[in-house]
């Protein structure tokens, strides 16, 4: 049976990739995955509004807090619970935008790639 934390407050329908924490996870055991491309490019995500690119970021996220119901084990995850469940959609969201504008180099990956490695920057920086 799923067990329900508090709701954080998110737009509805962003939760489109999951797939990235699945290779989150198995790569904290040093295990190699797959991991599929996503569908949004990030000369898409940039044409968004601000509403939609956090409802977007944030759809990733709560997909990775999502995970444990899916397999992943929850010691895996619970680092990124513990980085981002603090975080408002439109911090996540700034840490992402800032990490397309300065990794141009990285503009042929897909988004749900950039919104991993953003997000993991930024919790490598927030560490005690």
């Amino acid at each position: 049976m799923l067990q329900q934390r508090p709701p954080n407050r998110v737009a509805a329908g962003a939760a489109l990739i999951m797939v990235a924490l699945f290779g989150m996870a198995a790569a904290a055991q040093g295990k190699d995955v797959t991991i599929n491309g996503g569908w949004m490019t990030p000369t898409e995500y940039r044409t968004l509004p601000d509403g939609q690119r956090g409802a977007y970021v944030t759809g990733v996220v709560e997909g990775w807090f999502h995970a444990p119901a899916f397999g992943a084990p929850e010691r895996n995850t619970n680092r990124v619970v513990q980085c981002l469940g603090g975080l408002k959609p439109g911090q996540m969201m700034q840490a992402v935008d800032l990490y397309v504008t300065a990794n141009p180099a990285e503009r042929d990956k897909t988004m749900n790639f950039l919104v991993y490695n953003a997000l993991s920057d930024l919790c490598a920086s927030r560490k005690p």
